[in-house]
């Protein structure tokens, strides 16, 4: 069904441009680990179940990125469809970059479940001072895990949102729709934080090895 851009349509797009460069922020942090897994070159070696954590966390981190980028992808689809006035091919988008974010979020529960077994192998570092900056590393990224997951749920609810926008002119839903960008920032901006000082955290560990 074709429709007219109303006032609260051209709003509503501005909120969604603005979405899609949230978006890109969380694909950056998860893969953190993955990033560091890599780059590391150690000279002390680590317990071997915390290198097999830490490549098993590298795997699943790579999965959420692509996810990630889906997600991008298809949030774009969204919004060039809402402006050409295409509500089916909207809510069909909308449909599967909710069981995209679905599934970014069972990753990512995998990837806290991760970081649970490799705190377990903290006990196996013959270095202390190593153990206890892979403790302080470990600490900020299951916090930040933790922030992505409850992002993860607000834009669960941010699609379900803009679904109803689609084909309900209500102000209301336009209203809640600035106000669940507006937790999604926030949201964002705590992960940002995190994932600074993890990033600091985590390379200050790997130099300990070397």
């Amino acid at each position: 069904m074709k429709f007219k851009q109303k006032k609260s349509d051209i709003i509503e797009d501005k909120h969604l441009r603005k979405k899609i460069a949230v978006l890109v922020i969380p694909v950056i942090v998860v893969v953190g680990f993955a990033v560091y897994a890599a780059a590391s070159q150690n000279t002390t070696e680590p317990p071997q179940s915390f290198v097999t954590s830490r490549q098993n966390l590298a795997t699943i981190s790579r999965g959420i990125a692509n996810l990630n980028q889906q997600l991008s992808a298809q949030i774009t689809t969204i919004q060039n469809a809402k402006k050409a006035g295409d509500d089916a091919k909207a809510l069909a988008t909308i449909n599967q970059a909710k069981q995209t974010n679905a599934q970014a979020l069972q990753e990512a529960e995998s990837f806290s479940s991760g970081l649970q077994e490799m705190s377990r192998s903290l006990s196996g570092f013959s270095s202390t001072t190593s153990q206890a900056l892979a403790a302080r590393a470990i600490a900020t990224e299951i916090s930040l895990t933790s922030e992505f997951i409850n992002y993860s749920k607000l834009l669960d609810n941010f699609l379900t949102l803009l679904g109803g926008s689609v084909t309900n002119d209500n102000p209301t839903i336009e209203n809640k729709i600035k106000a669940s960008l507006d937790e999604i920032n926030k949201k964002v901006d705590s992960i940002n934080s995190l994932n600074q000082t993890f990033l600091q955290e985590i390379g200050t560990f790997d130099q300990s090895l070397q």
